[in-house]
């Protein structure tokens, strides 16, 4: 005998003896604490939901299950009365990330089909005042406190996930990163508020749907920004996820993953850190790459300094690079593209049957090639793999004078020509036997 023995009707006649006797009563009667986290919702009313629950089992079997009798929490008292048909509240954060724990990513669907972007234009575009009624009436008032640290207004955008998503949810913390998704590209980018687990207040934020349910996870969301050409090959390529994932499902990625998102999206940069110079050069990249056409023309390749003005309102995510390595590693077969994760960060792409370590730039323009050297030595003192090859690759080929600088390094040179042709300009063998004194792994000989 245990928890799914009780019925609908048992939790029903539990509820009214707790409205009868009042919640002190109740709860002296039968032996259980007052709850602190999870509450049954019901008529309007809270109610503790684990001696709510154990008085149940009597009205289901003739006698009731005593609080030591059984566990609490998510995975059994809240998921009883859930799959029982009630609304269950859980747990608010607004804890901010310990500064030993690491950044986290959420990835959200929140765009593929009619019913989520309307969703998205109603509670995501736009802030929701979570001080109107009804949305103030579904609070706690530990939850009201947390929305208004965050959002003093009064206001905020909402986003949620279904109850099956529950751990992933618990594993996020104030502060981690979102990226919306849906229509084969990241939609938006965030950073996750105030966590609640409040059912009521889903439902009136979003009609349940006919096939999932309601939402039993609501989070409030900062640093609310719209994205423009982000498509999902970067994300594949910098989390090595498979060509073919289109994120339908909620999901948080590995600490490993979430780095490398971070890193090669330059989120926690997004729209800053930018001088002119690197925001022309990704304005530039990402516009050939969407129509495979070469850069510039042979005579404007390598200017030192140029004028650039924002476009107003426009986010810009260091992804250029991330896109110009898909287009690369389109050309190869899937089983030997990878990343490698170093000690002083991830290396762009590592082909495993030549052993090369490949590192990508925005521009070919000689502040660049001189970033691409350093940093193609860095990785390689750190790789734990074999590295046999290290490789700059460029938009378009750097002057003559650059290549040359890399060469005398033993990296070879990589530049796109358009569509999906590359070329490599390979270091002399003399030069790459030279240097790799200074590779700690030695590739095959």
């Amino acid at each position: 005998m245990g928890l799914s023995d009780i019925t609908h009707s048992s939790v029903l006649a539990a509820v009214a003896e707790y409205d009868e006797a009042g919640r002190d009563v109740f709860l002296t009667r039968h032996g259980f604490g007052r709850a602190t986290v999870y509450f049954l919702i019901h008529g309007g009313k809270r109610y503790d939901s684990k001696a709510i629950l154990g008085v149940a089992h009597r009205y289901a079997v003739g006698y009731p299950l005593r609080s030591d009798d059984f566990t609490g929490g998510e995975q059994a008292v809240a998921r009883r009365l859930r799959r029982l048909g009630f609304n269950v509240e859980g747990r608010t954060s607004t804890a901010p990330r310990p500064s030993s724990r690491q950044t986290l990513v959420l990835i959200a669907p929140s765009y593929g089909n009619p019913a989520s972007r309307a969703r998205f234009s109603d509670t995501l575009a736009q802030p929701v005042s979570f001080l109107a009624p009804p949305l103030k009436a579904t609070l706690r008032d530990e939850e009201l406190d947390a929305l208004l640290k965050l959002h003093p207004d009064g206001s905020a955008r909402f986003w949620g996930a279904l109850a099956r998503h529950d751990s992933k949810m618990d594993r996020l913390a104030t502060g981690d990163h979102i990226l919306f998704t849906g229509d084969n590209q990241v939609q938006a980018i965030g950073k996750l508020g105030c966590k609640l687990r409040n059912q009521a207040l889903a439902d009136l934020l979003w009609q349940p749907d006919p096939k999932t349910g309601g939402w039993s996870n609501v989070y409030s969301v900062v640093d609310f920004r719209l994205v423009h050409d982000l498509g999902y090959s970067e994300i594949q390529v910098l989390a090595g996820y498979k060509p073919r994932d289109v994120f339908q499902e909620t999901r948080v990625p590995s600490p490993e993953q979430a780095a490398a998102l971070i890193a090669g999206l330059g989120l926690d940069g997004a729209d800053s850190g930018h001088d002119d110079e690197d925001a022309l050069a990704e304005e530039t990249l990402v516009a050939a790459l969407n129509d495979g056409s070469v850069i510039f023309d042979a005579e404007g390749n390598h200017t030192d300094t140029t004028e650039y003005e924002r476009k107003a309102g426009k986010v810009i995510l260091r992804r250029a690079e991330a896109r110009l390595v898909a287009r690369y590693r389109q050309t190869l077969p899937d089983s030997q593209a990878h990343r490698l994760k170093l000690d002083v960060g991830w290396s762009d792409l590592y082909i495993i049957e030549d052993a090369d370590l490949i590192e990508a730039k925005r521009s070919a323009a000689h502040r660049y090639v001189r970033d691409a050297l350093g940093q193609l030595l860095d990785y390689a003192a750190h790789a734990s793999h074999p590295v046999n090859r290290l490789t700059a690759m460029f938009p378009e080929r750097p002057a003559d004078r650059d290549i040359r600088l890399l060469h005398m390094y033993g990296i070879d040179c990589l530049h796109w020509a358009g569509g999906d042709i590359f070329h490599r300009l390979e270091a002399p063998q003399s030069a790459r036997e030279r240097v790799r004194e200074a590779w700690s792994a030695p590739g095959p000989q």
